[in-house]
């Protein structure tokens, strides 16, 4: 219980960057499991996507699938069996002529949620050639799930995991 190791109790795709909470205690980490679990943790995502999003601002719902053995998911009928409901909410932050800049708060969090939902609307993540992006982000790389793309998580909202200590 005291160990001073750091406990992740959640995870940022590999290719996206930002905010992370970490604990000491496991607890600490067991609790704040539960928020993500119950879904009370607020997520925010900025993300530079391919083309022009309209209208400038929305919800995407969809039925994702995580394809077993790999790392990506895919949208699928309602019925397909292990579909989950995905949900996100975004808002156009600046256009230009290479993409749009959004903002983009987290109802769910499936296996590559955002970057599915975009690219399944004809907006991949700029740099994502996972998910059929044409347009190059940062740095080549060989393994194309080190590659950086423009994804960051600049914010977490959740409640501390352990009570205030008597004074």
């Amino acid at each position: 219980e005291g160990s001073q190791e750091l406990c992740p109790p959640h995870r940022l795709a590999r290719a996206a960057y930002g905010a992370m909470a970490f604990t000491r205690q496991g607890r600490a980490a067991r609790r704040l499991s539960v928020q993500f679990e119950d879904r009370t943790v607020s997520k925010a995502y900025w993300a530079f996507v391919e083309g022009r999003v309209r209208p400038d601002e929305g919800t995407w719902t969809d039925t994702l699938y995580k394809v077993h053995g790999v790392a990506q998911s895919r949208v699928v009928p309602a019925d397909h069996p292990g579909a989950k409901r995905a949900v996100l909410h975004y808002r156009v932050l600046v256009v230009n002529d290479r993409g749009t800049w959004l903002e983009i708060d987290l109802e769910t969090g499936r296996t590559h949620q955002i970057r599915v939902q975009a690219a399944s609307r004809g907006h991949p993540v700029a740099g994502d050639t996972q998910y059929g992006a044409a347009t190059a982000f940062g740095p080549e790389c060989e393994d194309a799930r080190a590659r950086a793309i423009p994804l960051h998580a600049p914010q977490l909202g959740f409640r501390h995991p352990m009570p205030p200590h008597p004074v």
